[in-house]
């Protein structure tokens, strides 16, 4: 397998490319050889020796493999992509990781990409007989991933489909390339989208959710690079030309490249241009008729089995020998007769035990062989329409085709008619084909499949609205909890709204005959606020919530915040995160206020009491000095 994944042109850190040929790695798989490598990790050729088989190992990069929500995704999508068991796709046998890397084991085989197939043609491109065997395969294979599986590719390009030995085609990644790029994306807030960009439909470039209607575009935009050698768009504003431009006819393309090759049939070229309309609706509405319009399977290009010559006339008896004359009775005849009549009797059934006995033989011996010889050469057909068109059909072990569809070349006698179409019940039919009469069954009716879906809270009396994908414009809303069965079959939208709280919005998958429960949990965290001293008003964005200390129940979970305050005591502020069924103290040890005014006030009056001291005593010596010497006469 030559498998050369595009660096799609994000800076991954490092890279699981230090590993050695002959090393053992998760216990389990023998390295061999790199296959490819590139931007999403690199690919080895490995020995899987608990099972005993060659595998194609792609490793994470390490950028992935440290990211827990990448890897839980692209363990998602490796689980669904193992459910996918078709000869055209390339299995997915598991999801291995330890302590340091982590990959996807994948079925090895030995081929190479159509993308350098298309580089090895003398003028560099296909023609459509060259493509139609591989493009009915391809087309094959995403009807099964879409509708058995419900998986779209996503990342549907010519590096991506792998033709064997046995001109055999093979999709690979189905899923995981697209997810391990969306998973980078998210980590590294790039954009990882060159090398791919190219293939990708309108919607798929504005983030919609995939539809199989985006790999229906890719696979339009790999016929055009197939058969002109460049995708539709690939140099400028690729971006905007994919949204706003229609791209120039393939036979055009060829012309302004001077590449001389064969004319491209017109279905060919209205085909293409149909899967890259711009609207999902104006597209084929899936691969198989994709298939269909282009004359891959279409009932007016096979060819009904000649009609037999009719078969000989029936003999005249019913052992295919003459009918022997009736003789007269021997009492009837004249005496003369008589002996005459015996012998001719005698003589008439000998003769007719020797005709007798010679018919049997040819019979055994010529009519039955070559009776069986016919009935085993002889061939009919059966023709299928269904209602809604596109449903895959399958007659006995042959390989699905898609309605409508003709099967000819049957043999006759009861054959088993198994009808599939996703979100529709399946029906099978007991047909008997018979010789040189196509039984064509008009159009089969297919009754939607039915499925219930359940919807509880916590708390309940929570409102819900679902929508379905398949009819937005009529949702359902009321209060949980909810239970709705005999429920079309397919995707819905379920938002669930509680006040005060963000919304929670799920995609819940009904399938046919199953009860989904979808549970959606509103559970919040309580908080206990407390401060020292006690008695202190709460506040919540001006809002007074109550007195310290105060209990707060079933919060939604986030960032609290919350004012403490309490008079003679400095404003306090307290927060922290509220977590679902963890309480949450949340305390504060407040402090008093210095009083400013009252210390200012005490400085002004012991600053006046010293000045007033000071004159005092001044007063007091002046006294001294005038009245002391006339005090030491009196008192002499």
């Amino acid at each position: 397998m030559n498998i050369h994944p595009p660096d799609d042109g994000l800076d991954l850190g490092e890279k699981v490319e230090a590993f050695t040929g002959g090393q053992k790695l998760l216990n389990r798989y023998k390295l061999d050889r790199v296959l490819g490598h590139g931007g999403m990790g690199v690919v080895w050729l490995a020995r899987d020796e608990e099972l005993d088989r060659a595998v194609a190992m792609k490793f994470l990069p390490a950028i992935v493999v440290n990211d827990r929500a990448g890897l839980i995704e692209l363990k998602r999508e490796t689980k669904r992509s193992l459910e996918l068991t078709h000869p055209n796709i390339v299995r997915t046998y598991d999801f291995v990781q330890d302590n340091t890397i982590a990959g996807i084991s994948m079925e090895y085989v030995e081929c190479d990409t159509l993308r350098n197939r298309r580089l090895d043609q003398p003028t560099g491109v296909f023609e459509a007989a060259e493509l139609g065997p591989w493009v009915r395969q391809l087309c094959s294979a995403l009807d099964y991933a879409h509708t058995e599986a419900a998986i779209v590719h996503r990342d549907l390009k010519p590096a991506n489909l792998m033709i064997s030995a046995r001109d055999q085609l093979k999709v690979t990644d189905f899923g995981i390339s697209r997810s391990l790029v969306d998973s980078v994306s998210q980590i590294s807030l790039q954009r990882g989208i060159s090398g791919t960009l190219v293939y990708m439909s309108p919607q798929q470039l504005g983030g919609e959710r995939p539809t199989p209607f985006d790999d229906v575009y890719a696979l339009g935009a790999t016929l055009y690079e197939l058969m002109t050698s460049r995708s539709p768009f690939f140099s400028g504003d690729i971006a905007g030309q994919i949204q706003g431009k229609t791209p120039a006819l393939m036979r055009h393309r060829r012309e302004s490249f001077g590449i001389t090759a064969g004319e491209i049939p017109e279905n060919w070229e209205k085909t293409v241009a149909n899967c890259l309309a711009k609207e999902p609706a104006e597209r084929p509405h899936s691969a198989g008729e994709v298939a269909v319009q282009l004359g891959l399977c279409a009932a007016a290009d096979i060819t009904m089995p000649a009609k037999n010559q009719p078969m000989p006339a029936a003999a005249e008896s019913s052992t295919g020998l003459p009918l022997p004359v009736p003789a007269l009775p021997p009492d009837s005849a004249p005496p003369h007769r008589r002996l005459f009549s015996r012998r001719h009797l005698i003589a008439t059934g000998a003769a007719a035990v020797v005709l007798l006995v010679g018919g049997v033989v040819w019979y055994y011996s010529q009519y039955l062989p070559r009776q069986a010889e016919h009935l085993a050469a002889a061939r009919g057909s059966i023709v299928v329409k269904t209602d809604p068109s596109g449903a895959t059909v399958k007659v006995d072990d042959a390989p699905p085709q898609i309605a409508p569809v003709v099967f000819s070349e049957l043999r006759l006698g009861p054959h088993s008619v198994q009808i599939q179409q996703n979100g529709y019940e399946s029906k099978t039919l007991s047909i008997e084909v018979r010789e040189n009469q196509p039984t064509d069954l008009g159009t089969v009716t297919l009754s939607r499949s039915k499925g219930s879906l359940k919807i509880t809270t916590n708390p309940e009396g929570l409102t819900y609205e679902m929508k379905s994908e398949s009819n937005p414009f009529q949702p359902i809303s009321g209060t949980t909890p909810m239970e709705v069965k005999e429920l079309d079959t397919g995707n819905y939208e379920v938002k669930i709204t509680r006040n005060g709280w963000p919304p929670q919005t799920r995609t819940c998958v009904v399938a046919s005959g199953a009860l989904l429960n979808a549970f959606f949990d509103f559970a919040g965290g309580d908080v206990t606020i407390t401060s020292t001293p006690p008695g202190a008003f709460v506040l919540r964005d001006k809002e007074q919530l109550g007195v310290t200390p105060l209990p707060i129940k079933n919060l939604p979970p986030g960032e609290v915040k919350y004012t403490l305050t309490l008079a003679g005591y400095d404003n306090a502020t307290v927060q922290g995160i509220v977590q679902p069924d963890r309480p949450l103290t949340l305390s504060e040890s407040l402090k008093k206020t210095r009083p400013k005014t009252v210390q200012n006030s005490t400085r002004k009056t012991n600053s006046a009491a010293a000045r007033s001291n000071g004159e005092s005593d001044e007063r007091s010596e002046r006294i001294k000095r005038t009245f002391i010497p006339y005090y030491d006469v009196f008192r002499k």
